[in-house]
């Protein structure tokens, strides 16, 4: 039958995303090639021949991505578990954690295990702006002066103090929850 070039074999039954079959172009009968995987993906080396007939024959290739660990912001105040599980190419989005404000950015794991932003700066520390918490959430019982608490943010905390000729009898302190609430023992201030 002669000498035939085998097309490549990249198709739905041979390979998988990851695979790279590049060193098969223009591989005539007899000849072989290595299928392997590129960067970002995991997997077995595959020999495969070219035959007479114009088709590869040898294993099947499987790769498959690998995961991303690194690259994320690691403060609080931003929210990346969207990107959990997250593998090479697939994007995530990485915004602010309940309690702050700012705008969220796609973040795309690449092919070196490293997470990035798809397009414009990383998310620094100051991306996601802390919350004023609530003002009405702190105990309005006669006695007690919550002013110290005005404009407290999440995860700051405040000092409650009695009026003058009151005196205190439980916490002292509130804590800015990140639901806009403020977190307190129940204060008193008794005459």
């Amino acid at each position: 039958t002669g000498v035939q070039t085998c097309a490549l074999p990249i198709s739905s039954t041979c390979c998988t995303e990851g695979v790279d079959a590049s060193s098969c172009s223009g591989k005539v009968t007899d000849e072989t090639c290595e299928i392997s995987c590129v960067q970002g993906y995991t997997g077995d080396a595959v020999t495969k021949t070219c035959d007479s007939d114009g088709s590869f024959s040898g294993g099947s290739s499987s790769c498959i991505a690998n995961a991303c660990e690194t690259g994320l912001p690691p403060h609080a105040s931003i929210d990346t578990a969207d990107c959990q599980g997250k593998t090479t190419a697939q994007t995530c989005t990485v915004g602010c954690s309940q309690g702050y404000t700012g705008d969220a950015t796609i973040y795309v794991c690449g092919n070196l295990g490293a997470f990035s932003p798809s397009s414009g700066p990383s998310m620094g520390l100051d991306a996601c702006s802390a919350n004023e918490c609530d003002a009405t959430t702190l105990p309005t019982v006669p006695g007690i002066n919550t002013a110290n608490c005005l404009g407290t943010v999440t995860s700051q905390e405040c000092t409650i103090e009695c009026e003058p000729g009151y005196t205190a009898v439980g916490g002292s302190t509130a804590t800015c929850s990140p639901s806009g609430g403020f977190d307190h023992s129940d204060r008193k201030s008794v005459v």
